[in-house]
Parts: C-alpha cells; sequence; structure tokens
C-alpha cells in the first residue's frame, strides 16, 4: 500500500496542462536567438558584442580579436579573410555564412591604403 503514493507524483488537471501549451510555445519562440532571423551583421563595421551574439562558435573574446584585426589591418575583403584571426578557420567561417556580410569591401589593398 505504501509503494502506490510513493509512485505517484502529483500532476495538474488536464484543462491546466492543455492551457500551458501555448504559453510554452511562445515562450521558446521568444527566448529563440535573436541571430536566427535577424539580418547578417556586417563583420567590417560591427562591434564585438554584436558579433558574439550574432556569430555561432563565436564568443566575446574572439569577437573582440576580429574588432582588434580590423582595426590594426583594415575592413576584411570578403567573409573568407576572418580567417585572418587567430582562433578563426574554415569552419567558424562555413558555420557563419549566413549570419555575417561583407559590405562595401575596398576595391583593393592600395586603396585601403590611401583611404
Amino acid at each position: 500500500m505504501l509503494a502506490t503514493f510513493v509512485n505517484r507524483r502529483p500532476r495538474l488537471p488536464r484543462s491546466l496542462r492543455w492551457a500551458a501549451i501555448p504559453g510554452i510555445l511562445i515562450a521558446c519562440l521568444l527566448a529563440s536567438p535573436a541571430a536566427a532571423a535577424a539580418e547578417p551583421v556586417d563583420v567590417n563595421t560591427a562591434t564585438a558584442e554584436e558579433l558574439a551574439a550574432m556569430m555561432t562558435g563565436v564568443g566575446l573574446k574572439k569577437a573582440k580579436a576580429i574588432v582588434a584585426d580590423r582595426e590594426e589591418n583594415g575592413p576584411f575583403p570578403s567573409i573568407e579573410d576572418l580567417v585572418r584571426v587567430r582562433g578563426i578557420g574554415d569552419a567558424t567561417v562555413d558555420s557563419n555564412r549566413d549570419r555575417i556580410t561583407v559590405v562595401n569591401p575596398p576595391a583593393d589593398p592600395a586603396a585601403r591604403a590611401s583611404g
């Protein structure tokens, strides 16, 4: 007789369980990363915080390294050039292609140096 009480766990009434489902679904949608629905971020103008929030596999430390490299060496001519940053490899670039972009890359290195 004791075993029947031990194995029973308290349950919400069925009406409350079904009423909670829409709320749970809405909470899940609101909690999903903003990066999934947002426009791609420009790696040549974004802050470290924006890069960290948008890119998968890139935390604040790597994002700061991207910004530091950009400030030291100029803008990235293409997305693939992110690999020049230590800790960013081809796999990271490939997994973030839909999250990042390069807007108005420099025409050539000489133009970047003179401007």
